[in-house]
């Protein structure tokens, strides 16, 4: 927050590195009440000044919404052709992604654009620059939060969409900007980088603290356990690709809940938490 005058500018950026947890609605109004620039429980935004301070530009970050696991892992009972949302296949977002991000959409709104406190209420090209990691669930997150945040009654017809009855009522275009994925060093963590990945080597399997971590009796008992359970081997399974586990299992658990137990009866809640 600068006490400058400048043109406002919201730049939002929605990247796809691996994620740990796909948090509920609830927990990102949470979050979104706790972390963001102004607490509009406590603070009065109307204005968009606060103690003199005027808001003049905002960078917030997200990651995609929920989505099918991104490959196979060891124990799956789930083929690719079993994950048909999103356009079908690993990795997709799910409609309950794509609500996800229409709601953060819709808290974006009434943050900063509703009556005019930082935004506009329609969205305007100039004051709001978007870009995503090249990959569907991200590019589609982006998508969903924009359709949450200006496809609404604010809307013009006939300018800020098509006049005729076929288009979806107050639908907006936003553009959504991206980079090649292989060059993108903004946004994904996974971009070209020999340099990076020696790094990441050499931080990963030779710091003490990993060393330490990898080598606890309990580590070694839950993937021994793991192996085990899923009929794989030290290859299969092992402190590197142990999160695969965590995340395929978390997205059956979430779109095949009546299955899952009866799929995975060694995934008890120790183990999830365990592996968690």
């Amino acid at each position: 927050v600068i006490k400058m005058r400048l043109p406002a500018l919201l730049l939002l950026i929605f990247t796809g590195a691996a994620a740990f947890h796909i948090p509920s609605h609830e927990e990102k109004v949470a979050a979104w009440n706790k972390l963001t620039v102004f607490n509009c429980a406590t603070q009065d935004f109307n204005e968009g000044v606060i103690d003199g301070y005027k808001l003049i530009f905002v960078n917030p970050i997200w990651r995609h919404g929920d989505r099918g696991p991104t490959e196979k892992y060891a124990g799956d009972v789930l083929d690719e052709d079993d994950w048909d949302f999103g356009g079908g296949g690993y990795g997709e977002l799910s409609p309950i992604g794509m609500e996800q991000h229409f709601h953060l959409g819709e808290m974006m709104f009434e943050r900063y654009a509703e009556g005019g406190k930082f935004l506009s209420e329609r969205y305007r090209a100039k004051e709001i620059y978007a870009r995503s990691t090249d990959r569907n669930r991200t590019l589609i997150s982006a998508m969903s939060n924009f359709a949450g945040m200006y496809s609404r009654a604010t809307a013009v017809n006939g300018t800020d969409y098509p006049a005729f009855s076929s288009w979806p009522v107050s639908f907006v275009p936003v553009s959504i900007h991206t980079e090649d994925q292989h060059h993108d060093h903004v946004g994904d963590p996974d971009a070209d980088c020999a340099r990076q990945d020696d790094l990441w080597y050499k931080l990963a399997h030779e710091h003490p603290e990993y060393i330490n971590y990898n080598n606890k009796p309990r580590t070694q008992q839950t993937l021994d356990y793991l192996i085990n359970a899923t009929g794989s081997d030290k290859n299969g399974i092992n402190f590197d690709n142990v999160y695969l586990i965590r995340g395929g299992m978390l997205a059956e658990s979430i779109h095949f809940p009546d299955n899952f137990s009866t799929w995975y009866p060694w995934y008890s809640a120790d183990v999830k938490q365990r592996v968690e």
